[in-house]
């Protein structure tokens, strides 16, 4: 079957100010290898941490600055299930997809269906 692949990577460390920063000219090297070739992408934030919704700005601009700009982005607002934690409004990431004509949906991996 030879209907394309998927990558996908996450990685968080927490380093002293020095290393993070080589650590991020580094990575910023290699990052066209890892956008190369991809049809779309899905941006994930945790709806309980608003700082992972501040990122994604940054994150849509480097995946701009690095693909077609026919590519299907998606906006993906994770741990829908845990409303009594939440830091994200839904009206304000809803708002940033259609101003950065994303799509945008909300999910729980937790329980596995779209909430």
């Amino acid at each position: 079957m030879d209907g394309g692949s998927i990558a996908f990577f996450l990685l968080t460390i927490d380093f002293p100010k020095d290393c993070a920063e080589l650590l991020n000219l580094r990575y910023r090297a290699i990052t066209g290898a890892y956008y190369r070739g991809a049809a779309g992408a899905l941006l994930v934030y945790d709806v309980t941490r608003h700082v992972t919704f501040e990122n994604v700005e940054r994150w849509l601009k480097e995946l701009r600055d690095h693909t077609d700009a026919n590519n299907v982005i998606m906006l993906v607002g994770n741990k829908a299930d845990l409303r009594h934690l939440r830091a994200v409004a839904t009206e304000d990431a809803k708002g940033f997809a259609e101003r950065e004509s994303t799509f945008f949906t909300e999910t729980s991996a937790l329980k596995s269906n779209e909430c």
